[in-house]
């Protein structure tokens, strides 16, 4: 419980001031991304400890941040002044994003100061808008009551003909592009929800005909390669490739095997594992029983393969 504690705390977002010969110097931590960022209780200290900082401050080192998307960035560009300072530590990748927040940031819109009279006066215009809606509403609902009541004295003149039509028009032949519209916004559902299995660590890759022995857990960001069978858990960021290990394996283990001294074939079947393994026979080839088992070019020559039986002295 106290190491994910501490994980956690190390993840927020903060910045702390320390003195140096030339003026205080910000040290800005945690993961300055939209995930932690718009948590309020996070947000708010963030805001706070951006106040702390002096306008003006020179040094600036983010090498401890372990996180920055364009939100974080942009806190920290506006904490700037939308400037660089003298002297900025980060790393390459931080430095990318930081210069595209920068090229595409625009100033604030100036506050327009509205007077009393300007007030009123709005306060009017939406007054006579809100009436001007009212009116329509009422003449609509009177236009309705009325066509109900004509209708319901003349039932027979009532428009049933396009009342069918449109209704076959904006529903039977509406079918296909309502199936395209809901497909879209599943695939767009689909996507959102991998963004944000993503963000919380489910991004692990298992390649197919994979197989996980239980117990085992497969770390965040973790790859696990096509046709392995892991029995051992897999670490964050590591990549799994058991085929190779039991390729080895069994190459060492033939290796062995040829090495070894051959056996007879009685030794042979009281051995615990008899793969690979030289076996030794006495006997004599039986050229009366041969059998051709197919043509060969051998050395530019023609040939053939012919399996000769084998009598094994008793």
């Amino acid at each position: 419980m106290s190491s994910t504690t501490t994980q956690s705390a190390d993840l927020t977002p903060g910045v702390s001031l320390t003195e140096t010969d030339n003026g205080p110097r910000a040290v800005v931590t945690g993961r300055w991304t939209a995930a932690q960022l718009t948590v309020r209780e996070v947000w708010a200290s963030v805001v706070s400890a951006l106040q702390t900082v002096p306008a003006g401050t020179r040094v600036w080192d983010l090498r401890s941040v372990q996180g920055l998307d364009h939100l974080g960035a942009q806190l920290l560009w506006n904490k700037w002044e939308r400037a660089w300072p003298a002297d900025v530590q980060f790393i390459p990748g931080q430095r990318a994003v930081i210069e595209r927040v920068a090229r595409y940031s625009t100033a604030p819109p100036a506050m327009i100061r509205t007077t009393w009279w300007g007030r009123f006066d709005a306060l009017g215009a939406r007054v006579l808008h809100a009436m001007g809606h009212a009116y329509d509403v009422t003449r609509l609902v009177g236009q309705l009551l009325i066509d109900l009541v004509k209708l319901a004295m003349r039932p027979r003149e009532g428009p049933w003909r396009d009342m069918s039509g449109h209704l076959y028009r904006i529903g039977a032949t509406a079918l296909p592009i309502t199936a395209l519209v809901g497909f879209l916004i599943g695939v767009v559902l689909a996507y959102l929800t991998s963004l944000q299995l993503k963000q919380f660590g489910a991004d692990a890759f298992i390649g197919s005909n994979s197989a996980l022995v239980a117990p085992v857990k497969i770390g965040d960001r973790a790859v696990v390669g096509a046709g392995s069978v892991v029995t051992r858990d897999v670490p964050a960021d590591a990549m799994a490739v058991t085929r190779a290990e039991e390729k080895r394996e069994l190459l060492a283990r033939h290796q062995a095997q040829r090495l070894a001294a051959p056996v007879g074939i009685d030794e042979l079947e009281r051995l615990p594992d008899p793969a690979y393994v030289r076996v030794q026979l006495h006997g004599r080839f039986d050229a009366r029983h041969s059998l051709l088992l197919d043509n060969r070019i051998r050395g530019g020559q023609a040939a053939c393969d012919v399996d000769l039986g084998f009598k094994v002295d008793v």
